[in-house]
């Protein structure tokens, strides 16, 4: 009897749950037993975070990002890109997160997570500008999801706290990067296989400043910065999909370098194993 209930308690441990055919009915969290696999490209301008240079920064690459439903309520995550500005290819930081779900009610679905993670400073730099941040970063947000039959609405608020250090980019003088926080709003419609997104992310953003240093010139200054987004997904099965999304910068106050904050082309292939 005893042997019975240690092989039934591991059957149920590796049950997976379901996964919702419809993406607007999807939780913020991986189901458990699921793993979302998703690779991309982009095309775009970033406003660098350390002051190494005086206009934005063009880049395109590769981006990947993992996620696997550990637990009934616990998501584990990965990315990162292959990118290169104007030199060789090279590695962003890569980021490592886990979303612990908070609320999860359906039908119709309602969902609530926390999610929190810290980016690693491996990053590459070409030319004199980082491919990633170069220092430790922490992010944390807390993310809910309301469905209202094809409609979704999803709201994330948090923040980022970026660890001050030496870059060797910067010539190895202390950077005490912009922290930053974030709020962000988005709809979405499903209609048979095809999902369609809009977004307004806005950020308060503090100044990037070489430590040890008062000139001003030598800083990114604080900024308010306000980005909107659209995206079409094309669900081919229940576990795979197609999209492709634009960004563009709305406001920047004041207006900062290039004023190009996170403005670009991307597309991506998912698959849910």
């Amino acid at each position: 009897m005893l042997l019975a209930a240690c092989v039934s308690a591991i059957a149920t441990a590796s049950d997976r749950q379901p996964l919702p055919a419809r993406w607007v009915e999807r939780p913020v969290v991986m189901p458990k037993g699921w793993t979302r696999v998703e690779l991309g490209a982009f095309r775009g301008a970033e406003t660098p975070l350390v002051p190494l240079a005086a206009t934005e920064a063009r880049f395109e690459g590769a981006t990947l990002q993992v996620g696997h439903g550990l637990l009934p309520r616990i998501e584990l995550s990965l990315s990162t890109r292959l990118l290169r500005a104007s030199g060789p290819w090279g590695l962003s930081d890569p980021e490592l997160g886990v979303a612990v779900e908070l609320l999860r009610r359906e039908p119709p679905n309602t969902s609530v997570a926390l999610r929190v993670s810290a980016s690693s400073p491996h990053g590459a730099v070409r030319d004199g500008v980082p491919l990633g941040l170069g220092l430790p970063a922490f992010t944390g947000q807390l993310s809910a999801r309301q469905q209202l039959g094809p409609l979704g609405l999803d709201v994330d608020l948090g923040g980022v706290v970026r660890l001050a250090g030496p870059l060797p980019a910067a010539d190895m003088r202390l950077v005490d990067p912009a922290d930053e926080v974030f709020a962000r709003v988005g709809g979405m419609l499903q209609a048979g296989p095809l999902v369609a997104h809009g977004e307004v992310r806005g950020a308060q953003r503090s100044a990037s400043v070489l430590l040890g240093t008062s000139d001003q010139l030598d800083g990114i200054q604080a900024a308010t910065l306000l980005t909107a987004g659209v995206q079409l997904r094309a669900q081919l099965t229940r576990g795979s999909y197609l999209l492709a999304g634009w960004r563009w910068p709305l406001m920047s106050a004041p207006p900062l370098p290039g004023d190009a904050p996170s403005r670009g082309l991307h597309g991506a292939l998912g698959v849910a194993l």
